[in-house]
């Protein structure tokens, strides 16, 4: 079987769009010319309601054995018999639950 270049693309001018509806070229170009949003403007608005930061903590080792002794001790939970709560987790909790004291002494 011999080796020959592959078949040349027809020119914009020559392409040919048949439809069963019988909409024409000239519409069918005027809508993909049209364009809309981006899908980043919408998620802009999902986030500017809470926006999430990602920050760095540092503890000392004896700070994190007492934070997962503390995870350990916490009450069973009611499927496996044992909850599962990540270190990140425990700490995103308990910064919550400062936020929530601290709100309530300035309160007052």
């Amino acid at each position: 079987m011999g080796v020959s270049l592959p078949p040349r693309k027809k020119e914009s001018s020559e392409v040919v769009i048949s439809t069963n509806k019988g909409a024409s070229e000239k519409k069918i170009r005027d809508v993909i010319n049209k364009g809309g949003s981006t899908t980043k403007a919408s998620h802009q608005t999902d986030l500017s309601k809470e926006q999430l930061k990602g920050i760095n903590v540092k503890f000392t080792v004896s700070e994190i054995d007492a934070i997962k002794v503390l995870r350990d001790i916490r009450p069973a939970g009611k499927r496996n018999g044992k909850i599962s709560v990540s270190l990140h987790d425990w700490i995103v909790e308990a910064v919550q639950e400062k936020i929530k004291r601290d709100m309530k002494k300035s309160i007052i």
